[in-house]
């Protein structure tokens, strides 16, 4: 199984597909690459909910504060009012731990989508897979 996830026609930059068996089966995840492109392998056959999720890429509350950036926002005048969620990474930011080498990566990639995609119980995707490769390409609106 592959295929690639857009969101509003835009191909989203991570996160992870999670298709969740509806037979009683195992569920499987996938995590999107920056292309949109995801690759699920070993799906057993049979009926699935389909989720997608990018609140695993979603900054931490407060990231952009001096604590998460050596003391510093990194923007001009030094301000150390958090970044909103989605905000870009300022110019010339780097980085000086791992952790926030992580968060200022995600935060890059990180789009909010409509909650429902995220649960199984309320999720409108689903997919019967077959014996043999298939390609599923999920465009949330």
């Amino acid at each position: 199984m592959s295929g690639k996830v857009t969101y509003k026609g835009v191909s989203l930059k991570g996160g992870n597909v999670v298709f969740v068996s509806t037979d009683g089966g195992r569920s499987v995840s996938s995590s999107i690459a920056e292309d949109g492109s995801y690759s699920g392998k070993d799906i057993d056959t049979g009926t699935y909910k389909v989720c997608v999720e990018t609140k695993s890429l979603k900054p931490p509350d407060g990231w952009g504060r001096g604590a998460m950036m050596g003391g510093s926002s990194g923007r001009p005048g030094g301000a150390d009012k958090p970044l909103d969620a989605g905000t870009a990474v300022p110019p010339g930011y780097t980085p000086s731990s791992p952790g926030a080498a992580v968060a200022a990566r995600n935060a890059k990639r990180y789009v909010m989508i409509p909650d429902e995609y995220g649960d199984s119980t309320k999720t409108t995707l689903s997919i019967a897979i077959q014996q043999g490769a298939q390609t599923y390409d999920i465009d949330i609106k």
